[in-house]
């Protein structure tokens, strides 16, 4: 499913394949990297940290691991710009508000 690009089946197939045996690496690299396709950076943390135990070492693992960590840092770092820029937003409408009182504008519902 992973290389048919059906991140949310193999996720499922992993999640399973860890619940009947907790001790494949493998289904937890599987898991960790549909979780992370699908960009959902909590699950992907949470397995990656459960499935680590059995890395050991793992170095394909671990760049994996980091990727996570990776995402997460580029997702806050976009939601941080996203709200700078609602902010922005904001204050150029209230900027346009203050200019709209200082003239007398009168802004309601129409008055037939």
């Amino acid at each position: 499913n992973i290389l048919l690009t059906n991140f949310r089946s193999a996720l499922d197939d992993a999640e399973e394949s860890i619940r009947l045996d907790g001790s494949s690496l493998k289904a937890y690299f599987r898991a960790v990297k549909s979780a992370l396709e699908l960009r959902d950076v909590d699950k992907a943390e949470e397995l990656g940290h459960r499935g680590q135990a059995l890395a050991k070492g793992d170095k394909e693992y671990a760049d994996l691991v980091r990727s996570v960590a990776k995402l997460r840092q580029d997702l806050e770092g976009q939601k941080q710009r996203e709200l700078e820029a609602s902010g922005e937003a904001l204050g150029t409408v209230v900027q346009f508000a203050v200019l709209l009182r200082q003239r007398g504008v009168k802004i309601g519902l129409p008055s037939f």
